[in-house]
């Protein structure tokens, strides 16, 4: 099963009625159930979300999944990789799409921090598993550094024996949504 988690956009942004990428369309093609981790803009904070995830993993095993693939864009795609590294025995690989959560980089926020935060998030994965895929883009506004971001997963794939995968198309593919 592939369980896919949308982006954040603020509280009012409302993401849950947004379509999936047509990537899951080709997964599901393929034979893999696609549930959406939908999530009110209300209370849709990174900790929350994050433990709701995680306490739904258990569940979704229960249901007679062997193989749990967490994919996500932008925080949903941040957020999959921190479930992945907190529950690394449950989870089967990660797709990141853009992965971010910091806000937009021509926005005063944390941004200085965002580059050494995701150097700490793909240290969080074990060495053996699970299986990751990252994928960042060119003229992405919520990435600070995208070549960057590509380069740390491209490393942590040599230190890491589980199949890692870091995915930096040439433009015209860019942008936050790339």
């Amino acid at each position: 099963v592939v369980i896919w988690s949308h982006g954040y956009g603020g509280p009012t942004a409302d993401h849950r009625e947004r379509n999936i990428p047509g990537v899951l369309a080709m997964l599901n093609d393929a034979g893999w159930d696609v549930l959406r981790f939908d999530r009110d803009p209300a209370d849709d904070t990174l900790p929350t979300a994050l433990t709701t995830l995680l306490r739904g993993l258990p569940l979704v095993r229960e249901a007679g999944y062997r193989r749990i693939v967490l994919g996500g864009q932008s925080r949903g795609a941040w957020q999959s990789i921190m479930a992945a590294s907190e529950q690394p025995d449950a989870v089967y690989a990660a797709l990141a799409f853009a992965p971010a959560a910091h806000g937009e980089a021509a926005r005063p926020n944390n941004l200085a921090a965002a580059s050494d935060d995701f150097h700490r998030l793909l240290d969080g994965l074990p060495a053996s598993g699970p299986r990751l895929a990252v994928a960042v883009f060119a003229e992405d506004p919520y990435d600070p550094d995208p070549a960057a971001r590509a380069a740390m997963v491209g490393e942590l794939a040599r230190r890491r024996s589980a199949p890692t995968l870091a995915l930096f198309p040439e433009p015209p593919v860019q942008g936050h949504s790339g």
